[in-house]
């Protein structure tokens, strides 16, 4: 399927500052790895943000959001974004901090935080 060039730039532009970032084509989408890790990713005209489980019941809320749906399977830590929910620089920076946050560690139920108690085991 197709990208939004115009998106898949809005993003290249706000990941600048983070080191490597690096675009693959994975699951029918343009992904952007921060740090080695997926973090967003564009289809079509939407923005796929992987935020982890914690933040997905307080963002559902928010219009033009719903969870990422793959075939019969629906995703616990990613969220697809319309143009609608992200029309403002606001609004699109609220949905590229949030992700970046889970991606780096530092948001609620950070990824980081549960591989460091799985290792402990």
């Amino acid at each position: 399927m197709p990208y939004n060039e115009a998106l898949a730039n809005r993003i290249r532009g706000a990941l600048a500052g983070y080191g490597k970032v690096e675009e693959k084509n994975m699951f029918g989408f343009l992904v952007f790895m921060v740090k080695g890790r997926m973090c967003l990713g564009v289809r079509g005209d939407e923005m796929m943000c992987r935020i982890g489980p914690d933040s997905m019941e307080s963002v559902l809320r928010r219009d033009g959001c719903a969870p990422l749906r793959m075939k019969r399977k629906t995703s616990l830590n990613m969220i697809m974004v319309e143009e609608t929910g992200m029309k403002t620089k606001k609004e699109f920076d609220f949905w590229i901090d949030l992700a970046l946050q889970f991606n780096l560690g530092k948001g609620a139920g950070a990824h980081g935080k549960a591989n460091a108690k799985r290792s402990r085991k």
